[in-house]
């Protein structure tokens, strides 16, 4: 691949404004500096303005999009999977959660103490969700420090920017996947300093209690403590399903409810990537938000292991700001944010059917999600999620043809609007052309020079 210092695309820029309606810029100039990834010019493409742009960066290679077909996106940001579940994805749809977790979930996770099975199959994790268009992802890995330092190295070397867990468990779970506190809250303590003092522009540690059943009061006390020291991210799940509910409410009887065993401990902050909230109550919500923390809605997974339907306009219209999309595999059986996106549509408007509603979610609503809203819940919505000058290029071409994939083909009557709306219904990984992380490009089905 050529490096260039700068490099210029021209276009049509497609992503979301924070009132969650499209923003279509036709035409338009992007110029990125290749080594910080930033977008340093992005304005109307006029002859002379291309020229100006040319001059004065020196720009040797223009990327030219077909007006007909192609367009540009934001990067979509996966705010809740489990890397290490991969291998069960499409696996164990039939069973409820915890059922699930204890026939499946365990089971492959605990074979990641062999870190020859994690290169392999973290490679295929980032490989894969790469080619979705994944240009950030939040990991759940496993309670092995090293596997988890693997995922951080795989990430990485790929180029995907990547928050990344090293799960901590310390009952409930199986004799063989199973730390005690003390060994948990060190290895953590390793794997995050770690982590940080690679001062990685892409990869960073997060801290992750995976649900309160499998983390005792002492546990969450010393996560919390390593999250004030440190200043990391928080992720875990909670009220996925209604017999986890109950678990949490027999566990911690001190506890005003299962927010609250978060909250106590210092792990719901304004830093805190919390996925599902399916049966979150009002007064859960309402601590979220005075929190500031972020909910990942994870639709695939909430139907395909039957846990329930997350209502995302009642979050909404109790004011929580911070609501990104997730796949959560391998209860979601598929990788795809686009999947998931469509999950998050077809389960709303079932919830709009039996409760009379008319409030559904628009594909515009879906594409906020995954792009703009993750990044707020992750907490770098001043870096991507969008394509504007300052931002980081975290992008993706796509391409409606029915050359790469015969749904998508275009008749010539279809508005830009109406092709994005295609694209979330229809499209999948062989339309996404190429995949831009931080202004390299990290995946192309194109031949020839790349940047």
């Amino acid at each position: 691949m050529t490096l260039y210092e700068h490099y210029g695309i021209l276009g049509t820029i497609i992503d979301v404004s924070d009132d969650r309606k499209l923003r279509i810029r036709e035409n338009y100039l992007l110029v990125i500096e290749s080594r910080s990834g930033s977008i340093v010019e992005c304005q109307r493409a006029t002859s002379d303005a291309i020229k100006s742009a040319k001059e004065k960066y020196s720009i040797e290679k223009v990327i030219e999009l077909d007006s007909r077909n192609e367009f540009l996106l934001p990067g979509f940001i996966d705010t809740h999977i489990h890397a290490s579940q991969f291998p069960n994805n499409g696996l164990g749809m039939d069973l409820p959660l915890i059922q699930w977790l204890n026939k499946y979930t365990f089971p492959v996770e605990a074979r990641f103490s062999d870190v020859d099975f994690a290169k392999r199959t973290y490679n295929d994790v980032v490989d894969t969700t790469l080619s979705y268009g994944t240009t950030t992802a939040v990991y759940f890995a496993t309670i092995h420090r090293e596997a988890s330092e693997i995922l951080c190295d795989v990430a990485e070397r790929m180029g995907q920017r990547a928050f990344v867990g090293k799960v901590n468990m310390n009952r409930n779970c199986p004799e063989n996947y199973q730390e005690t506190t003390q060994d948990s809250l060190n290895e953590t303590n390793l794997f995050v300093h770690e982590i940080l003092n690679r001062k990685s522009e892409l990869v960073e540690p997060v801290v992750t209690p995976r649900f309160v059943p499998t983390c005792d009061k002492e546990l969450l006390i010393g996560l919390g403590d390593i999250v004030s020291k440190t200043g990391v991210r928080v992720q875990s799940h909670i009220s996925e399903c209604k017999q986890e509910i109950q678990w949490v409410a027999e566990l911690e009887k001190s506890s005003k409810h299962y927010a609250d065993a978060y909250d106590c401990h210092g792990l719901l902050t304004e830093r805190t990537i919390m996925a599902h909230g399916t049966y979150l109550t009002d007064t859960e919500i309402a601590l979220f938000k005075e929190r500031n923390a972020g909910i990942v809605h994870c639709p695939n997974s909430n139907n395909s292991i039957m846990s329930g339907c997350m209502d995302v306009k009642k979050f909404i219209s109790k004011g929580i700001d911070k609501i990104g999309l997730g796949t959560d595999c391998s209860g979601g059986y598929s990788p795809s944010l686009i999947n998931a996106m469509r999950f998050a549509m077809i389960t709303n408007k079932n919830l709009m059917l039996t409760e009379y509603s008319n409030q559904y979610l628009t594909f515009e609503d879906a594409l906020y999600f995954a792009t703009r809203g993750s990044a707020k819940v992750a907490c770098i919505a001043d870096k991507v999620g969008v394509i504007d000058l300052g931002y980081k290029f975290d992008a993706l071409i796509i391409e409606m043809s029915s050359k790469v994939n015969k749904a998508t083909k275009l008749f010539g009557h279809e508005s830009i609007k109406e092709i994005v709306h295609k694209f979330i219904y229809l499209g999948d990984d062989r339309n996404i052309k190429q995949v831009f992380v931080n202004g390299k490009c990290v995946k192309s089905t194109t031949d020839g020079d790349v940047i």
